[in-house]
């Protein structure tokens, strides 16, 4: 049902002058005494008569229809913010000029209930005609029917089996990059031997994701040509839950700023899932827009790298010019604990090779991963076991019984003998020689004891070499120091003077990246589209009116003036005249509102009154330095004289831009009457 109540207390708000025009043009000349309220409850009855609803719509044309279909979609949005999805059709002047036009047919009006600043809304008295009738999505994006029902693939490729596999590929390469930061050719080719299913399709497109989730994550580091894994940030991201991880790394799919793109994408897919329709690119551009304006996000540079990386992923196919979302997708997230239920099927053979199925848990298959080399991902993941894997893992501080115990563990048995007997002598190989990157120590008798006998230090020092010399990790300086602090020792060097690189306090914050957990909890709220693709839709035609004969007719045989009838012809224009019963003498009030040319004292005049009250916007048309003519709408402040010339101040609408206009240089100014931008 119309909301009468709201519609009452918008038009009742109005500035007096926008107030009674609408009144003498809906109801005839107002007479007084005058009750405001009496007059809206009147008003309120013509819009309810069929007959005029009937003739009101019959007015609205396909421009008409497309804002209102987008305003509907956006609900009370900012007049900039649905300027942006015009933008690429008209310009911010013209824009506005339609909305004031709306705006008088009391198709549209503000909203002041929502906030500090007026969001536009359709008319309350008019909603519901206006949903049931004209608007509709097809009338901005149209759809098509989807072409096929079956899916061409699994949607979800990118999952955790896959994330710790790369990982153990990342660790054995050593030149990988070119100089642009992408992978060498023979990087994908690799890649594609080893994951054949996963990337089968787009393989270039999809390297390259996996390429960018790595980087924006911090999951790896460019160093020269090569791209190192940090190991400490794959712990971190093996402490997150398979949602959370599969979250951030959509997210860094499209962008840097992951935490934003991770609930977007979750959004797009439903928008689209609910509308059961493809798209061409175009209308599905439209749609990737209006959800960002929808959100109150700036809308991204390339709306077209956001659809080339959703097929990548696989939310999205495409036959011809026509994208769907991809039928298995109901969700882009699993359900909690999907990728890890089941029994784990793990073999490792006397040979060395290791085959594992995909349910490993993310934080066994990262040990898995980090003692074996990945060689084939398919049904199941295999890998191979070898000397040099497995120094990684001891270089990495696990030692062989951790590794053991993993096997053990996963397979539900005894690691073959000969491959624990391997273990145990690269193990002890290893052991033979011990290398230490540190800092010495060396302390006199005094600090000896403390350093002995305090239980501060222990934990910071790698080992005592001799008596008084010890050998301290680098990384925990800044933590012995602050033993050495709490033990009353104070006169210590800089730490900067010990550890090559180091930051202290905020500094040393800010050059890391946000701890991911931290990042899944900053996680934005996009909310998705409400999209009817079900209800009728009926072609809006160009509005043609069957009574504007009959109403220029009665208008020529009126006995008004030549400036009444210019007024009331103005209005017949701007679709205002319903019907011809409508043109009497009290709504043909004559109002100077514009002055031009030479008209130099018209023109100071108009900016007099429209300095000197609310509700009025300045339309200017100036002159351009090369004979051009520059169209302006502004919101005045005030007029200044300066020597023998006047100035109109304010602001430009269309970039909020402080103003000053000379009178002298215009060559038109109008008044406008608008509540929509003088709040």
């Amino acid at each position: 049902m119309a909301d009468i109540e709201k519609w009452k207390k918008i038009v009742i708000s109005l500035h007096e002058q926008i107030f009674f025009d609408l009144m003498r043009n809906y109801l005839g000349d107002v007479k007084t005494p005058f009750n405001k309220h009496t007059l809206i409850d009147e008003l309120a009855v013509f819009f309810s008569r069929e007959k005029n609803i009937e003739k009101i719509i019959s007015l609205i044309d396909k421009n008409d229809a497309a804002v209102l279909t987008a305003l509907s979609i956006l609900g009370p949005v900012k007049i900039k913010s649905l300027y942006q999805f015009f933008a690429d059709k008209k310009n911010y002047y013209d824009f506005c000029l339609h909305l004031q036009n709306l705006e008088e047919r009391m198709l549209i009006c503000t909203d002041e209930s929502s906030g500090d600043y007026p969001l536009l809304i359709i008319s309350p008295i008019l909603d519901d005609i206006l949903e049931e009738r004209i608007i509709n999505p097809e009338i901005i994006i149209p759809s098509s029917a989807v072409p096929r029902e079956t899916a061409a693939e699994d949607a979800l490729w990118l999952n955790d089996p896959l994330l710790f596999s790369v990982f153990s590929y990342l660790l054995r390469q050593g030149q990988i990059l070119k100089l642009d930061g992408n992978f060498r050719k023979k990087v994908t080719e690799e890649l594609k031997t080893i994951f054949p299913d996963q990337l089968a399709v787009n393989p270039e497109i999809r390297v390259d994701i996996i390429r960018m989730i790595f980087r924006r994550l911090g999951l790896v580091k460019q160093v020269g040509d090569y791209f190192q894994p940090v190991p400490d940030r794959w712990k971190e991201l093996s402490e997150l839950s398979p949602e959370e991880r599969k979250k951030l790394c959509i997210g860094a799919a499209f962008s840097k700023d992951y935490r934003l793109y991770t609930t977007f994408i979750e959004g797009l897919l439903k928008t689209l899932i609910s509308t059961g329709k493809g798209f061409n690119k175009k209308s599905l551009i439209k749609i990737i827009e209006l959800l960002f304006i929808r959100n109150s996000q700036p809308l991204p540079d390339k709306i077209e790298h956001i659809i080339t990386i959703m097929c990548g992923l696989g939310f999205l196919e495409n036959e011809g010019d026509i994208y769907f979302p991809n039928p298995s997708v109901t969700a882009f997230l699993p359900e909690s604990g999907s990728e890890t239920s089941g029994r784990n099927n793990f073999v490792i053979q006397p040979n060395f090779d290791i085959h594992v199925s995909k349910n490993i848990s993310f934080e066994d298959g990262l040990l898995l991963a980090l003692s074996a080399d990945i060689k084939r991902y398919s049904e199941m993941v295999y890998f191979f076991f070898s000397r040099e894997s497995f120094l990684r893992a001891l270089e990495s501080g696990y030692n062989c019984a951790a590794v053991a115990s993993l096997f053990n563990r996963l397979g539900g048995f005894s690691v073959p003998q000969n491959i624990m007997f391997s273990m145990e002598n690269w193990e002890k190989e290893y052991n033979s020689l011990t290398f230490y990157n540190g800092v010495v120590l060396v302390a006199d008798e005094k600090k000896r004891n403390i350093i002995d006998n305090s239980g501060h230090f222990s934990s910071n020092l790698c080992r005592k070499l001799a008596e008084g010399v010890y050998l301290v990790n680098q990384k925990n300086i800044p933590a012995l120091f602050e033993a050495f602090r709490k033990s009353g020792i104070d006169n210590l060097p800089s730490p900067d003077s010990l550890v090559p690189g180091y930051v202290e306090n905020d500094e040393k914050k800010a050059c890391q990246p946000e701890p991911l957990a931290d990042d899944v909890l900053a996680l934005q709220n996009i909310t998705a589209l409400e999209l009817d693709y079900n209800k009728p839709f009926y072609p809006v035609p160009e509005s043609v009116d069957p009574d504007s004969d009959e109403i220029r007719k009665k208008i020529e045989d009126s006995k008004l003036n030549s400036e009444q009838k210019e007024v009331i012809s103005e209005r017949v224009e701007r679709k205002l005249i319903l019907f011809p019963e409508q043109i009497s003498k009290g709504i043909a009030r004559y109002e100077k509102t514009e002055a031009k040319g030479l008209d130099y004292n018209g023109k100071v005049r108009i900016a007099e009154q429209i300095a000197g009250s609310r509700g009025f916007l300045a339309e200017i048309i100036e002159t351009g330095p090369e004979g051009e003519l520059v169209k302006k709408l502004i919101k005045p402040d005030k007029l200044e004289k300066d020597g023998n010339n006047y100035y109109l101040k304010g602001v430009l609408l269309q970039d909020d831009s402080e103003v000053s206009i000379s009178i002298s240089k215009v060559s038109l100014i109008r008044k406008i009457r608008t509540s929509l931008f003088v709040k």
